[in-house]
């Protein structure tokens, strides 16, 4: 739930629900802060629907009972790497707001369509010599469209779209301080991986778990260049 709490400022008392959206599964974390602390209130998981309007029905449904149960009043979406692109990009060592700023521009020479046309999320490597190299994820904003809707249809605000792997990868990264690693974050259907060399994220994979598929050897694959 890390991915919410670094959402809340101020001190007044706020209420957020944080939406997980991975292959069928929305997974749920209400958070509330108060005072400066922030206190986990709930967390559930529903199996979607495969129709596209069911599953925004369900999705609709959901935010407006933790509205009216938990008076929630914002949401931040979770979305899994599999909907991303990934890209590298070096600029001057910045502040992260200043990061986020320069990397919108930057993408244009990056991305085929304007940057207005993604969300996109980002950590960034060590940095050297006044350069830092950041690592961005970017999803073409008409593949959230439905999502973006259901939450304006219900009221609540929108408080960010985020890459639910990214949270993970820097919840690791800060806690455990890797050098050389594999990481791997397991969702119902499938597996994102990320090879962390001299503790930066150097490659990724989406890996769905189906019948059949050597998982191993695949992982295998994504762990070359830190062998």
């Amino acid at each position: 739930m890390g991915w919410i709490f670094k959402l809340f400022t101020g001190g007044k008392a706020l209420r957020a629900a944080g939406l997980n959206l991975e292959d069928s599964f929305l997974r749920i974390s209400v958070v509330e802060r108060r005072f400066g602390v922030v206190r986990p209130m709930v967390s559930e998981e529903l199996k979607l629907p495969s129709l596209p309007d069911e599953r925004n029905s369900v999705i609709r449904e959901t935010l407006l009972r933790l509205r009216e149960k938990h008076r929630v009043d914002r949401v931040v979406i979770g979305i899994g790497l599999n909907n991303f692109t990934n890209h590298s990009i070096e600029l001057p060592a910045l502040s992260k707001k200043e990061m986020r700023d320069a990397l919108f521009y930057e993408l244009e020479n990056h991305l085929p369509l304007p940057p207005e046309e993604y969300v996109f999320d980002f950590f960034t490597s060590k940095k050297i010599m006044k350069k830092a190299a950041a690592t961005v994820l970017a999803l073409r904003r008409e593949r959230i469209d439905d999502i973006l809707s259901v939450v304006k249809d219900t009221g609540l605000n929108l408080s960010a779209v985020r890459c639910s792997f990214i949270e993970g990868i820097n919840n690791f990264l800060s806690s455990v301080k890797p050098e050389n690693a594999v990481f791997i974050y397991s969702s119902g259907e499938s597996y994102s991986v990320a090879a962390i060399k001299d503790g930066i994220p150097v490659s990724f994979a989406f890996i769905q778990k189906s019948a059949g598929r050597d998982i191993v050897a695949e992982i295998e694959k994504i762990r070359g260049p830190i062998k």
